[in-house]
Parts: structure tokens; sequence; C-alpha cells
């Protein structure tokens, strides 16, 4: 499923004209002020910590014009939950700096790409894979899952220690990333569709090419067991399509969302 639009966070009027240069970036995105001191906002609000932790939770996207600490220091009572993890960035007042603090397996850099470049500067990204590989293994763009985040946090970790990587299967995004490539290399990334175990010191990653047919209403779990007899990974579907008269049926809906 996909996020809600961005809420632009802003505490004062000197930060309108920045908000809505952003909304003109995102124009589904909510302009939320503090009430009193912000003219002209979407959205008001009295209490910047509840207003922010509410769109936390809600798995809302943060774009708050303020100082990275104060954010952080609001958030931080929600960081050790379970739960939503959306981006957050802190732009400041005069749209001088971009700075994702939150979120790198939401997308948050690549949301501070295209708000630093609609506000012309250069985004403030810190995670070490992007900057030395140019792009998140952890976060394949879309039309592509990844197999298991736990595996790839130790993958991504030998590949910053020096380990060089092979590449099996197609994937452009790869192709343009400046991984140290060696077709003898002990790891390996794989990207396919079929459904199987990883290999010691294999990364999967798969692309959403699998289009399955239903005739009538059927739970997530049929779509499972009718991929995994199929020896296709549930990761690998990219939509379900069903006949007219189905389309307003709840069920199926919800087997296709999960």
């Amino acid at each position: 499923m996909s996020r809600p639009a961005p809420a632009i966070v802003i505490l004062g009027n000197g930060s309108l004209a920045t908000a809505r240069r952003i909304q003109q970036l995102y124009p589904q995105a909510v302009i939320h002020g503090l009430v009193d001191r912000v003219d002209g906002a979407d959205h008001t609000y009295s209490d910047f910590g509840a207003n922010l932790r509410q769109l936390y939770q809600q798995d809302t996207p943060i774009i708050a014009l303020c100082a990275a600490g104060i954010v952080i220091r609001t958030l931080a009572p929600l960081l050790l939950e379970k739960g939503a993890e959306p981006p957050v960035l802190a732009v400041a007042e005069n749209a001088s700096a971009v700075v994702p603090l939150l979120g790198g397996l939401g997308g948050v850099n690549d949301l501070a790409r295209t708000l630093a470049a609609g506000l012309g500067v250069a985004p403030a990204i810190t995670t070490s894979g992007e900057l030395r590989f140019g792009t998140c293994l952890l976060n394949p763009p879309s039309g592509y899952a990844l197999g298991d985040l736990e595996l790839g946090k130790s993958f991504v970790s030998d590949l910053l220690a020096g380990e060089p990587v092979r590449i099996e299967g197609e994937a452009p995004w790869l192709a343009q990333a400046q991984l140290p490539e060696d077709q003898q290399a002990r790891l390996a990334i794989h990207v396919g569709h079929a459904e199987r175990e990883p290999s010691a010191n294999e990364l999967l990653i798969y692309p959403r090419s699998v289009l399955l047919k239903v005739t009538q209403e059927v739970s997530a779990q049929v779509l499972r067991d009718a991929l995994h007899e199929a020896q296709l990974a549930w990761q690998s579907l990219a939509c379900v399509v069903a006949d007219d008269r189905m389309m307003a049926s709840a069920g199926l809906r919800e087997a296709a969302r999960e």
C-alpha cells in the first residue's frame, strides 16, 4: 500500500514561502501550521510534538521546516517501537538545507534528492551504502522487492568492508550502481522471480513481474499457495487480475493489498 502524501510542518510564517515551494513539488502535500503563528496553512495544530508524533504513527512522510534536533527529540520516544517508519526530513526555513533523518528503508533519500533538486540545493545524505555505491540495496526501486531485510543488512556490511560482489540476473539499476563487481566474488546478488531459499552469501532481489489471474474470490493464502505451486516468489507478484464483476469484492482487494 502506498503512503499518504507528505505533511509539511512549519512553526511560523517565515517558513510559509518555502513550504509553498515544496508543495509545488508535491501538490497533494498538506501544510501543517502552528495555530495563531501561521496564516494560510492547510491544517493547523496547537501542539507541535503531539502533531508530529501522530503523523509519524500514521506512516505519513514528514517534511519539517525547523532544526533537525527538534524533530529528533520529538520523535525519540517512538523510535524503539515496532510499527510505522515513514521518511522524515528537516528542511531549513530558507530552503538552504535538506537533511534526511529517518526512514532509510522508506525512501527518505530519494525524497531528499527530489526536494533538494526542486529547491536548488544539495541533499545532506549520510547513508554509507548510498554514498559509496550510488544505490540502496536494502530499498530497491519501484518494481523490485528485497528478499530478506536482516540478511540484507549483513550483506551490505560485508560490501562496505570491501568485499566484491557478482550480479546474477538482469536489473538495470544495479548495472548503473558503483558496486565492486567481480565474477569470482564470494558474495552474489541474485535477481529473479523463482521461489527459493537464499544460498550462503547471497542477496535475493525479486523483480515484480508476475501477473496472477483469478476467476473467483480468494484469500491471500490461496494466492500464496498458487504462486508456491508454480515455484514463484510471493515478492514477485506485480498485480492480481480479475473479471469486472469482481472489482467490488472487498475480500479480493484485501488479498491483493497484502
